[in-house]
């Protein structure tokens, strides 16, 4: 019952995330990975999703 609980918990927290980039010359945005998790996931996604950046373009997490 007690890792029923938990688990409820864990997976309630979870939060969708996606990776945008901008073209920093046309303005264009593009969509990238999506992801469900949890606040502590985001941080690797967001390193993820910055990494593909480059001098042409902007990626983020929304």
């Amino acid at each position: 019952m007690i890792i029923m609980a938990t688990a409820f918990l864990f997976v309630s927290c979870e939060k969708e995330y996606l990776c945008v980039c901008k073209d920093l010359h046309s303005g264009e945005i593009t969509e990238g990975d999506k992801v469900k998790t949890t606040k502590l996931g985001k941080k690797g996604f967001e390193k993820s999703c910055k990494s593909n950046s480059t001098e042409h373009k902007n990626c983020v997490v929304q």
